[in-house]
């Protein structure tokens, strides 16, 4: 039983984890497409603009959605959100059961940048070398 418990708890973590990182990208993307839709003056004013919204956008996805979806809100003044989480406050069990995933989130969030890079050149150094 415990093993089951600790395996499912596992897939639980992973599955949030590549979940928000998921959601990150999409948020990225969506940014960088409004921003382009403003049309600032300047490119640096438009970078400035992009990379605050997309780290706001990311604190946000990241830092809240694990933090409020294990929450329970009931005896709360929040509590018309429908969250009915097993944790009423950040007790031991919250750190051991989502810690993990918060820690691979921001961990996987840090190291999309070089991801980016590599994915964006490699797929430019393929399509010349079709050519």
């Amino acid at each position: 039983m415990y093993q089951g418990d600790k395996r499912t708890n596992l897939l639980v973590s992973n599955a949030l984890t590549i979940g928000i990182t998921v959601v990150n990208f999409v948020i990225r993307g969506i940014n960088i497409w409004l921003v382009g839709l403003i049309r600032l003056h300047t490119i640096s004013s438009q970078l400035l603009v992009i990379s605050m919204s997309i780290f706001i956008a990311t604190f946000l996805n990241t830092g809240m959605v694990l933090l409020l979806g294990q929450a329970n809100l009931d005896q709360t003044a929040l509590g018309f959100i429908p969250f009915n989480g097993a944790y009423k406050d950040l007790t031991e069990s919250w750190y051991i059961n989502i810690g993990p995933a918060l820690v691979s989130a921001m961990l996987l969030n840090s190291i999309y940048i070089y991801l980016d890079f590599g994915i964006a050149y490699g797929t430019k150094f393929f399509f010349r070398s079709l050519d």
